[in-house]
């Protein structure tokens, strides 16, 4: 898809949305993906900062759709957040390397590149996607889920503290943490019963927050 044709799909998106489109951007981190459409892997970096530059330009044309939130994905790399701070208007997080320490840390990195090009620290607009989402009082049942989520080189324990597999305190005392860090949002992914979980999230855990958390 050229840069024109992604530009024109968002400002349909954002105006079937009523205003609400928030679009996340990175170039991916998977080999297989580049090598699949021929484009050395290497060049992935270099290719994202000339695509970013031509869909400002392209929607700044756009008088509608000069409101677009366009958000820089990274897992927290001292790169990516430089580039989070130079193309976007907020930072999306990866759950799996979010820790309550790990995030305080890029927020505290991502400072002086957010002051370097004039947006406010303290404004920058933050959330984490996507973090696994099972709550049970069954530490069996909890550590069967993890077990599958994880890849066999690796322990369930890697993904504890990155999840909210667990009890409905356990999973408040860790968004707690990641609040104090400085996160101001999380979208969650349950794993199972889908709508059992999100409803139970929402009646147990949503109303230990402020009300403007959203459900993600």
């Amino acid at each position: 898809m050229t840069t024109s044709a992604f530009g024109s799909a968002l400002v349909a998106l954002h105006h079937l949305s009523g205003g609400r489109l928030r679009v996340g951007l990175t170039p991916g981190s998977t080999q297989a993906d580049y090598e699949a459409v021929r484009i050395p892997f290497a060049e992935r970096w270099v290719r994202f900062d000339v695509e970013m530059s031509a869909l400002r330009s392209f929607l700044e044309r756009e008088a509608p759709a000069a409101a677009i939130p366009l958000w820089i994905a990274s897992w927290g790399s001292e790169a990516g957040l430089r580039r989070v701070a130079r193309h976007g208007d907020g930072w999306l997080a990866s759950a799996y390397h979010s820790t309550a320490e790990h995030f305080s840390q890029c927020l505290a990195y991502l400072t002086n590149p957010l002051e370097r090009a004039q947006k406010p620290p303290g404004a920058f607009p933050n959330a984490i996607a996507t973090m696994y989402l099972h709550l049970t009082d069954d530490p069996a049942e909890a550590q069967s889920v993890l077990e599958k989520l994880v890849s066999p080189y690796q322990a369930p324990s890697d993904l504890r503290d990155r999840s909210l597999v667990g009890t409905t305190v356990d999973c408040i005392d860790k968004l707690r943490r990641l609040e104090t860090a400085g996160a101001k949002e999380v979208f969650v992914w349950p794993i199972g019963d889908e709508v059992k979980q999100l409803q139970q999230f929402a009646e147990e855990v949503i109303p230990s927050f402020q009300p403007l958390q959203r459900l993600g």
